[in-house]
């Protein structure tokens, strides 16, 4: 039985993706590709996914933008 492999990626980071497929193309796995947003990159006011007063309660900080 073959399941999905699915790997996360920003889209700038071609070499990275490009050793990742190597590597399992060498195994012999398949792999399904999903565009990776950069949390970075959000403003703030458009982190409507998150809870924040929970997140900062289960981690005893506030979140880093890169985190989102």
């Amino acid at each position: 039985m073959n399941l999905p492999i699915f790997a996360i990626n920003l889209d700038r980071e071609t070499q990275r993706w490009s050793e990742l497929l190597a590597s399992a193309e060498a195994a012999g796995l398949t792999l399904q590709r999903i565009a990776a947003v950069d949390g970075r990159a959000l403003a703030e006011k458009d982190w409507t996914e998150i809870d924040l007063p929970a997140a900062r309660k289960l981690s005893g900080r506030d979140i880093l933008s890169g985190e989102y």
